[in-house]
């Protein structure tokens, strides 16, 4: 789930961030609907990479 500090909160990332791929727990994309960016999300146990 996202968070923002910006106005409106939790609510806006909801619909500012859209998750468009999932490759089981390691592996997401997810888009900002406002600037059109596409964020692949990698995890693993050790640590969150966010690569743009």
């Amino acid at each position: 789930m996202w968070c923002t500090i910006e106005k409106g909160g939790l609510n806006m990332a909801k619909e500012r961030f859209v998750e468009t791929y999932t490759q089981g727990v390691t592996k997401k994309v997810v888009v900002d609907t406002q600037t059109r960016v596409n964020y692949l999300l990698m995890s693993s146990i050790m640590n969150l990479s966010v690569i743009v």
